[in-house]
């Protein structure tokens, strides 16, 4: 009877852990008692609700952030090292006129005529983490009209991915 009751308050937490871990943040354990499968089962509930309460806290922090990129007048674009577009605000796809899966597509080369493909990677390796550089360049639109920008560029990482941020404002 003992081992009876101790396996099946061990499979329910195991049961518990898995669809926690399959992504049910709501997920808690029984933790009836006062023994150690009981501690077991508040650790783990405590860890759990620790977990899903930093989960809302970073969702929302990235809302707010998306927000505040997505109502910037300036453009945001972020690209990879070889200078592909991966990532920009809805100003940019506004002010270029291209829509954002179009731009997903092209390069920083094709929406600024000034763009050198080497003196884009030596500067992306000149630049440290944290810093940024500032210069002036151009920005293509898709009806082909050119306008001068200012950039201010940094190196981040995304999700482990090493991008390049830049922050360009039209100066025209």
């Amino acid at each position: 009877l003992l081992r009876f009751v101790v396996t099946k308050r061990v499979a329910e937490l195991v049961a518990a852990t898995r669809r926690f871990s399959a992504g049910d943040l709501s997920a808690r354990a029984d933790a009836a008692g006062s023994d150690e499968l009981a501690n077991l089962g508040e650790a783990f509930n405590r860890m759990a609700g620790t977990i899903a309460d930093d989960q809302r806290d970073v969702h929302d922090t990235e809302e707010r952030c998306r927000t505040l990129v997505e109502q910037a007048g300036d453009l945001f674009e972020l690209t990879d090292l070889d200078g592909r577009l991966v990532d920009m605000n809805s100003a940019t796809c506004r002010l270029l006129g291209y829509t954002k899966e179009e731009l997903l597509q092209l390069s920083v080369g094709d929406i600024d005529p000034q763009f050198d493909r080497a003196r884009f990677s030596a500067a992306i390796r000149a630049i440290p983490f944290g810093s940024s550089v500032t210069f002036e360049s151009t920005r293509r639109r898709k009806d082909g009209s050119v306008f001068p920008v200012e950039v201010k560029a940094s190196v981040i990482r995304v999700v482990g991915a090493t991008r390049v941020l830049s922050l360009v404002r039209d100066i025209s």
